[in-house]
């Protein structure tokens, strides 16, 4: 048999199958606005009935079990083209099994209702187009009066206690972080990473902002997200790709950072005291603390560290910091870098990640969204985190008008409509005042422009140095603004840092 061929949105369509396959809940509420006439592409009724009639017998999308779907189908259909064009699309479907856990369910929705209204529209054109040409003057209004909109079942009204759809949904949907970070930071932070936040990072010039937020984006990254990240002046092309690669190495590629280093690492101060009495402690015993502070690290070289209580009894863990010392490197080369970059990704089989660097003040949020929407019109690629520096040097939004403070604004709004539209996590960084940069916590007195940018975010924390924090390594991330959980501003948890290395997280406490 012969494939009829049409032109086709291939792209919409596979990814509508796609979530269909991988994702139970994609499946049951697609299901409510599916026809068979609304995809074009030759093998979807086919795959989608699989995964229907999968769905009503088990509950659950098919998943990998669509192979064999596949195999009992075969057994009754010819070896012509369309099994080669199903057995095709088969075989690229190993990648999405392995990231099924991060499908983006809401924004396929979102995309798959705007999708079906045009083709039920088109539809509907071509049956009125036929029966006009039969002077079938019935037939067209029958079909004008049977028509039904593709719209998402909203219901009223339901019984909290016993509407099991309702329930299940409230269970089954709610906001997972897409990342998480370890220890006491990720138990700051990691609620915030869900899909519709938009969480940003305070502090003053010089704070190490743009080292985080690529640190933020690599731990999405190997989670398996799609990243996507904007530099919007702040640094060029050649400087992030650097410092991406400064990271994964943990190498500079400048000599003055590659002779002998000292590294801070986590320690408790309990062991550093010497009135830890527990048998696990691993240290010799003996304080490097006393009246004047802690020992520099050349006054007890031979100190070790002890961290069993952080896992095993972190009520009895007090944090503490201690450095150990990294021995000469030569500097990082472009092939090591290369090198280092493939075994990365190889090693971790992680999605996409997109980098893109702009001149300051030329890139708006609306901006990112246009080329957002080429990448994905291009390439099918649509990001799971969205990262970008900072939100005070974006463009002005259009018809923003000349009033600064309702230029930022608009600018915030815009942030917070991109994570909402894309359904995705959108974290950036803001400057704070020039007070912030001599005070021990950075608060919310402490804005720049516009207090209005802390009703748009979802979260806002501060990054924290005083004193000589920064020389020994130490950044204290503490909440200004949490939308949806409690907190308190003026506690923060210690970061352990060594950015010489593009080390921006070490441990924490």
């Amino acid at each position: 048999m012969a494939v009829k061929r049409r032109k086709v949105d291939t792209l919409i369509e596979r990814q509508i199958i796609i979530g269909m396959i991988v994702s139970t809940q994609y499946l049951r509420e697609m299901i409510q606005l599916y026809t068979a006439d609304l995809l074009e592409i030759q093998y979807g009724p086919i795959i989608a009935k699989w995964c229907i009639d999968f769905y009503q017998q088990y509950e659950k999308a098919p998943n990998e079990d669509i192979k064999e779907l596949f195999e009992d189908w075969l057994k009754t259909k010819p070896d012509d083209e369309l099994v080669t064009y199903i057995e095709e699309f088969l075989d690229t479907l190993s990648d999405e099994f392995e990231h099924a856990e991060k499908f983006n369910v809401e924004y396929l929705m979102d995309k798959t209702v705007k999708y079906f209204k045009l083709r039920s529209a088109k539809n509907l054109r071509d049956e009125l187009d036929f029966c006009l040409e039969q002077n079938d003057i019935e037939a067209a209004e029958d079909a004008i009066a049977d028509y039904h909109k593709v719209e998402r079942e909203v219901t009223e009204g339901i019984d909290p206690f016993d509407d099991e759809e309702s329930i299940q949904s409230a269970f089954e949907n709610k906001s997972e972080p897409l990342f998480k970070l370890p220890g006491a930071l990720g138990r700051l932070l990691n609620d915030q990473f869900t899909r519709d936040s938009f969480v940003v990072f305070m502090a003053p010039e010089k704070r190490g902002k743009t080292w985080w937020i690529q640190m933020l984006s690599m731990f999405a990254h190997k989670a398996r997200c799609n990243v996507a990240f904007f530099s919007c002046g702040d640094m060029s092309k050649d400087q992030q790709v650097r410092r991406i690669h400064i990271s994964l190495s943990r190498k500079s590629d400048m000599a003055k950072y590659c002779g002998e280093l000292l590294i801070p690492i986590l320690d408790c101060e309990k062991n550093q005291k010497d009135i830890c009495t527990k048998k696990c402690r691993k240290s010799h015993g003996y304080a490097i603390v006393d009246s004047e502070g802690v020992f520099e690290f050349e006054d007890a070289p031979d100190h070790v560290v002890c961290t069993v209580c952080q896992k095993d009894d972190p009520r009895e863990f007090q944090g503490a910091v201690w450095h150990k010392k990294r021995p000469a490197v030569k500097p990082l080369t472009w092939r090591e870098a290369l090198a280092a970059g493939k075994e990365y990704k190889k090693r971790i089989r992680a999605k996409g990640f997109k980098l893109a660097t702009f001149p300051s003040d030329t890139l708006s949020v609306s901006g990112m969204k246009r080329q957002l929407d080429i990448w994905e019109r291009t390439e099918g690629f649509v990001p799971d985190v969205i990262l970008s520096d900072y939100m005070d040097i974006k463009a002005p939004e259009e018809n923003s008008g000349s009033d600064s403070r309702s230029i930022e604004n608009k600018k915030w709004k815009a942030g917070r409509r991109l994570s909402q539209e894309l359904h995705c996590c959108f974290i950036s960084l803001t400057q704070s005042d020039a007070a912030s940069a001599l005070v021990p916590l950075i608060t919310r007195e402490h804005f720049s422009e516009d207090k209005r940018k802390f009703a748009h975010v979802t979260a806002m924390y501060a990054l924290n140095q005083y004193g000589d924090e920064k020389q020994r390594g130490i950044l204290r991330v503490g909440p200004i603004v949490v939308r949806e959980d409690e907190f308190n501003d003026q506690r923060c948890v210690h970061v352990l840092q060594c950015l010489q290395i593009g080390a921006a997280y070490i441990a924490s406490y």
